[in-house]
């Protein structure tokens, strides 16, 4: 068959799990004549290129020195075309070429499908007209996103209504969709419910990440990423800050090692501590979890498959995680996927938020603000004194609130036996 590849990065980037997972996954399709066009930095093109070619037919890059962002990548096009300011990640003319050098390669060939990797490059192929387009989406940034909610931190609330709304629009032009793990593909069937979504996990060498015959060091915990990822960084810096120190009141010679390329300032000043060691960028991870006690993977944001616990599992080496991996009720409730997970403690969510999809619940979240600004117009008469204003508003509220049901519809056996509560 002949595949075309549009990514958002070269698939062969050995230390990036997403790049891996498309360097194995290309690998084995090598039979297949496969077409690859992606960006990448001006300076490396040459090697790209000679990697590339050992498993594509046909390797088109399209030089871009930074990144494409998983969300404002989406956008990029629209705003190349509109004139408005850009990211400064993005380049209006490395989008144009991009978007170019996709528009000439249909031209002049015939695929049998059309295979976009990751979110930010749907916006690269969304618009074309083709029968067999497949979305390898990898992780849910809807899902990513609804873990980060939080009620101290409104931009994480935004960020996640952007997320739903780019990654929901994205689903509908395409035929297919692949995740890595079941609560990404929960997450991209609530979206996209008429949409067939397959789960297929990434791994890992066994063999190569086999057991080591090397002495273990005593007391030294693990961490491997990358540590310019930010939900690397925020597990380390979560590890470092608030588990670590219960860890030394038993184990006061603790040593935690940061095995990863690219740390940014605020892991690498954890250096200064004597107990703390930042390696940087490593040649072979094996030895460093061969001689560790036990390999950490605290994630409190992301999802997916991560394949760091892969690499530990396969050297055989204790491996422990926050157990929220695999989602949140909230986010099940919020995008109608299925429940089964805990939610993020210390992190409760409105009561109503997780209803907003429901038209019933829209309604009734409508009655209760409708009766809030009633009962505020109705307390704010000049002559009462603030407090007493307040009083009476809230008070109207809960009125209104208890003889009413979760779904806004009046209750009356529910308020008769409120009343008939002893106080």
């Amino acid at each position: 068959m002949n595949i075309l590849v549009v990514d958002s990065a070269p698939p062969c980037d050995l230390f990036q799990g997403n790049a891996l997972i498309g360097w194995h996954l290309f690998s084995r399709l090598r039979h297949h004549d496969l077409t690859l066009i992606c960006p990448a930095p001006a300076q490396e093109l040459e090697r790209y290129h000679a990697t590339l070619s050992q498993v594509f037919s046909t390797v088109h890059l399209v030089p871009r020195d930074e990144p494409v962002n998983m969300l404002t990548g989406i956008v990029e096009p629209f705003l190349a075309r509109s004139g408005m300011p850009a990211s400064k990640r993005a380049t209006y003319s490395a989008v144009r070429a991009f978007q170019n050098q996709v528009r000439r390669v249909l031209a002049s060939k015939s695929f049998d499908i059309i295979h976009t990797r990751q979110l930010s490059t749907t916006a690269m192929t969304a618009e074309i007209k083709h029968p067999a387009k497949l979305l390898e989406l990898i992780d849910s940034e809807t899902l990513q996103s609804v873990r980060r909610v939080s009620a101290r931190a409104p931009r994480t609330w935004l960020r996640f209504a952007s997320a739903r709304f780019l990654e929901r629009r994205a689903l509908r032009h395409y035929a297919a969709c692949t995740t890595v793990a079941d609560a990404d593909a929960g997450m991209v069937r609530a979206l996209a419910p008429l949409l067939p979504v397959h789960v297929t996990p990434n791994g890992v060498d066994a063999t190569f990440f086999g057991p080591l015959d090397r002495p273990e060091r005593p007391a030294t915990i693990v961490f491997t990423g990358t540590m310019f990822f930010r939900p690397n960084v925020t597990a380390v810096l979560h590890f470092y800050q608030q588990i670590l120190p219960l860890i030394r009141r038993e184990q006061p010679d603790a040593h935690f090692v940061v095995v990863g390329r690219d740390p940014v300032p605020e892991i690498a000043a954890l250096s200064a501590d004597p107990h703390v060691t930042i390696t940087g960028f490593v040649d072979d991870v094996r030895p460093w979890l061969a001689e560790s006690c036990v390999m950490v993977c605290p994630m409190i944001m992301g999802s997916g498959i991560k394949n760091k616990v892969l690499e530990a599992l396969a050297r055989g080496a204790g491996c422990y995680r926050r157990a929220r991996s695999a989602g949140r009720r909230f986010a099940g409730r919020v995008c109608g996927g299925g429940a089964g997970a805990a939610r993020r403690p210390g992190r409760p969510s409105p009561s109503w938020a997780g209803r907003t999809r429901s038209g019933d619940a829209a309604i009734h979240v409508g009655r209760l603000r409708g009766q809030l600004r009633r009962n505020l117009r109705g307390a704010c008469n000049p002559a009462r004194p603030r407090a007493e204003a307040r009083a009476a508003a809230r008070q109207g509220l809960l009125k209104h609130a208890a003889t009413h049901g979760r779904n806004g519809e009046k209750r009356p056996d529910l308020a008769l036996r409120r009343r008939k509560e002893p106080p």
